[in-house]
């Protein structure tokens, strides 16, 4: 009878600890890769930092020749550089140079818009509506906007800047109360036309 009562509390021990071991290293395995993460992030910001500083040196704004549109360092055009980095100053420069509110990068087919709001959303602001740089956003959002961007210009997904700004309200008011361009037309089911179409697209 003691023999038994021994090896259940004998097992229970060892099942703590095992579960204990597990969860330890569980924890430890987060730890390290949120280490990780958070040194990867911290390099990744150190290049856009270098970019965001170095850019206007590699553009002579004073030439009217000069290829404004030309995407440098990867795909994206100096337009979606400035503007997923919230920098007004240089987005305001850019369009005022003639860049091209609606020229897409080579990959997703992202506007200056969509790359805008898809790096708050996704990097910034993922799961709180509210957030510290809301305001930065909509600036950006603003500029590109009274430079003809086009919030029903859809990505390579047929996704556009409105789908991607549905949970926030503040750029989501912003984009439905922006003037049209000539020969856009506007659904109010756009949103959910768009999700459908891209659920559709990944299947």
């Amino acid at each position: 009878m003691h023999t038994l009562k021994y090896l259940k509390l004998a097992m229970y021990i060892f099942c703590f600890n095992f579960i204990s071991t597990l969860s330890c290293m569980d924890f430890l395995s987060e730890l390290f890769k949120t280490r990780n993460l958070s040194r990867r992030e911290q390099s990744e910001n150190t290049l856009w930092d270098e970019y965001e500083r170095t850019l206007p040196n590699q553009i002579n704004f004073q030439n009217p020749n000069e290829p404004i549109n030309l995407p440098r360092g990867g795909t994206s055009t100096p337009l979606i550089m400035a503007a997923i980095r919230f920098n007004t100053e240089l987005t305001k420069k850019l369009l005022d140079a003639g860049a091209d509110p609606n020229l897409a990068d080579g990959n997703d087919l992202h506007t200056p818009l969509i790359e805008a709001i898809t790096m708050f959303k996704n990097h910034y602001c993922n799961k709180t509506p509210d957030c510290p740089i809301l305001d930065k956003v909509l600036a950006i959002v603003q500029i590109l906007l009274d430079y003809n961007a086009d919030p029903l210009k859809p990505n390579r997904y047929d996704q556009t800047a409105l789908y991607f700004a549905e949970k926030y309200d503040p750029i989501k008011q912003l984009l439905l109360n922006h003037k049209k361009p000539v020969g856009s037309v506007f659904l109010p089911c756009q949103p959910v036309v768009t999700f459908f179409k891209s659920t559709l697209h990944s299947q």
